[in-house]
């Protein structure tokens, strides 16, 4: 028979005609859910742009010393990420963030 599909409130249910009445929810909704947020502070003097590894938001940080606040999903990743492979003379690459407590 046919098949009919609603939305209802940020959920997806999907009602069969002609046989028992099942409902299937595909999603919750994403309102009322907070965030949780961790600080990040630029290292470097430069315009940085970067999505979060794990949620995909954009993040940017227009100078050195700049706090952005990011989802704690992405806080690890970003923490992680440093300018080139190496720094000079042969040390430790640059990091580029710092948490801020």
């Amino acid at each position: 028979m046919a098949k009919h599909s609603k939305r209802s409130y940020g959920r997806e249910i999907d009602e069969e005609k002609d046989e028992e009445d099942v409902v299937a929810v595909k999603d919750e909704p994403s309102y009322n859910k907070s965030v949780v947020t961790k600080k990040l502070q630029s290292m470097i003097n430069a315009r940085i742009k970067l999505p979060g590894p794990v949620t995909g938001k954009a993040y940017v940080w227009q100078a050195a010393g700049m706090v952005v606040e990011v989802d704690t999903k992405d806080a690890d990743g970003l923490l992680a990420k440093t300018l080139g492979e190496k720094g000079c003379c042969g040390g430790t690459p640059y990091k580029l963030f710092q948490l801020v407590e």
